[in-house]
């Protein structure tokens, strides 16, 4: 399916099969809709957005859209009427007891009750929210993961998962390739790194990784680099491309949680040792695998990664998190302890249109610093994050 959402600017063009998702502009997304409407021969404008969607053509049939209210925009960087997508943290509960966890996670801690994940279900599904982050703790320990994986491949919303591997029944591995449209795993280092740290044989998670291979699971590995690891990429890399990964995805490490004395972020660490780092991981995985850096690394990629999907702080712009009791925050790694509103009481499209400018001040007065003032790549990387110290220009 195609879904074509409108938006201030224009629209999004997302497709359901491969999550790539396209910014257009009112021009383009008006001719788009036009087609649908009255299909006739595409142009070229048209024909060039579905090459890079990777679609053939509109099929009226299998197109969907979507128009939201308007939301006043008062700042001077994008933000969506909703959310493009969504972290759902479905657990606190944990198989693991990682030093670096930023929920602080760890056995026996709660879930989010089958009945509120059919809430937030119909909120996310009703906000036009095109994919879901399942998220925890280990989302895998929830009792009714597999129902909650049922569930969300019912609507038009596209369910990934992260995971960091362990314990993984087969029922359980069947069903994640069946129902996601991919599955990611934490690795933070390979062989007695990674065992330091998650304590269990990394070997397991090479065979739970082959399992999803052999299931043509679509694999990401998800790398949280800190001052611990940025020397160590290389080594990482080349070890995770053996198995022909859908992509890699870098992390800046954020000290929240348990995480918050157990390593140090990037902003600690010299920039040319940083800047090196990155031209590698360029080089060496350009058209090997799918490159991904969370919009934290934004301030130190404006020179040396080139792409238009480059962004600052993605919270409260085109992304947010909702927690295991209910509570929506802009961003998963924020202070716990403040009040945030929740979802069984206000609607998702209400917390993201009314209840999140505080958070978009805060981007604004990082971006207005006044050593990023006159910066040429301002408008991208937004000066950073707003919260956190963690990355440098």
């Amino acid at each position: 399916m195609i879904i074509i959402r409108k938006e201030n600017f224009g629209g999004i063009a997302f497709n359901t099969k491969n999550a790539h998702e396209i910014w257009i502009n009112k021009k383009l997304y008006d001719e788009i809709v036009n087609h649908i409407h009255a299909p006739r021969k595409i142009n070229e404008k048209i024909a060039n957005l579905l090459k890079e969607l990777d679609i053939k053509k509109i099929n009226p049939k299998d197109t969907k859209l979507i128009s939201l209210p308007n939301l006043n925009n008062s700042f001077d960087f994008p933000i969506l009427n909703s959310p493009s997508i969504i972290d759902v943290n479905i657990t606190r509960n944990c198989n693991l007891n990682c030093p670096h966890c930023y929920m602080n996670s760890k056995t026996n801690n709660d879930h989010m009750s089958l009945d509120n994940y059919k809430i937030a279900l119909r909120e996310i599904e009703k906000a036009g929210v095109f994919q879901i982050a399942l998220g925890g703790g280990e989302p895998t320990t929830h009792p009714d993961f597999i129902k909650i994986l049922k569930l969300t491949k019912k609507t038009r919303v596209i369910p990934n998962l992260t995971t960091n591997g362990k314990d993984l029944s087969l029922k359980n591995i069947i069903a994640i390739s069946t129902y996601c449209s991919a599955v990611a795993f934490s690795v933070e280092g390979i062989n007695s790194d990674f065992e330091k740290i998650r304590n269990f044989p990394f070997s397991s998670l090479i065979e739970t990784v082959k399992k999803f291979k052999l299931l043509k699971t679509n694999i990401v590995f998800q790398i949280a680099v800190s001052k611990n690891n940025i020397q160590k990429i290389d080594k990482i890399t080349n070890y995770l491309l053996r198995f022909k990964p859908y992509g890699i995805l870098f992390l800046a490490y954020k000290p929240v949680g348990r995480g918050e004395y157990f390593d140090k972020p990037l902003s600690k660490v010299d920039q040319n040792i940083v800047n090196k780092a990155i031209i590698k991981i360029k080089n060496n995985l350009k058209h090997k695998t799918k490159i991904g850096f969370d919009c934290c690394f934004a301030p130190a990629l404006q020179k040396t990664i080139n792409s238009k999907s480059l962004t600052g702080c993605t919270a409260s712009r085109t992304s947010m998190a909702i927690m295991p009791d209910m509570t929506v925050m802009p961003c998963s790694f924020l202070d716990k302890n403040r009040e945030y509103p929740n979802l069984k009481d206000n609607s998702l499209i209400d917390i993201w249109q009314n209840k999140f400018n505080y958070f978009r001040v805060k981007i604004k007065s990082r971006k207005e610093q006044n050593k990023c003032i006159n910066c040429p790549h301002l408008d991208i990387c937004l000066g950073g994050c707003p919260e956190l110290d963690l990355v440098n220009c």
